[in-house]
């Protein structure tokens, strides 16, 4: 049996990015990007793991850390769709220096999923799992999502469980697509980083169209890292 590690998982404000915003932003600075405030809605959760599927979950969740994209009139939930695996075990951390949060082992795998929605509150699924095929090695996860000139652009974290610290197996990936439903995988955004880097967010307004910032795009990542791109493929 494998022991729930869900209380291993957990964001600490002071370790990580700080603290997640707790007012209603009024700077007109920062309008075009801001949304709310919000109200959890009474019926959640709108969209769940279904157990004849392939993203069943694990650990009570998984169809979560997605993008919310507008097309059509419609809502696309591109989402990190996940289940359970055969253990592989871990020594240490991942994400680097194995300073990160530590776990013995990965026993689930993941990929990634698309579901639609008329109303942002009833979703179907209508494509996934994307990436992983078959293939028993890589887990995607975590999605951002933005377009530029009808051209959607997802990136999303991958694993390769058999080596979680080596940055040319595991990092950010990118996908391409013009329906939200069929990707072109582009493979690893960072393949050859020293170290690895994931949690891509790229900076888009609120009809997740990608903007420049000082005339060029703009990601966040992980450690506080901060890279840029003049066409949403090639990042330095």
């Amino acid at each position: 049996a494998v022991a729930d590690k869900s209380k291993d998982w957990h964001y600490d404000e002071n370790k990580y990015w700080g603290g997640f915003a707790r007012g209603i932003c009024r700077d007109p600075i920062y309008t075009p990007y801001f949304l709310g405030p919000f109200i959890k809605y009474k019926k959640s959760p709108v969209f769940a793991p279904a157990a004849d599927s392939w993203d069943c979950g694990h650990i009570g969740g998984g169809v979560h850390n997605g993008s919310a994209v507008q097309k059509d009139g419609k809502i696309f939930y591109i989402y990190r769709g996940e289940m359970p695996h055969k253990l592989v075990e871990v020594e240490g951390g991942f994400g680097g220096d194995g300073t990160d949060i530590v776990m013995s082992g990965f026993d689930y795998i993941c990929d990634i999923g698309v579901a639609e929605s008329d109303d942002g509150i009833h979703f179907r699924r209508v494509a996934g799992p994307l990436f992983r095929n078959g293939d028993e090695d890589y887990s995607f996860e975590d999605v951002c999502c933005v377009r530029k000139d009808g051209i959607y652009y997802l990136f999303c974290n991958r694993w390769n469980w058999n080596a979680p610290k080596d940055p040319s197996q595991s990092g950010v990936f990118l996908a391409v697509s013009k329906d939200l439903l069929h990707w072109e995988p582009k493979g690893l955004v960072f393949p050859n980083a020293k170290e690895i880097h994931r949690n891509a967010c790229v900076v888009q307004n609120i009809t997740n169209d990608a903007v420049k910032v000082n005339g060029r795009y703009m990601m966040y990542l992980n450690n506080g890292l901060v890279a840029y791109s003049d066409d949403l493929l090639h990042w330095e």
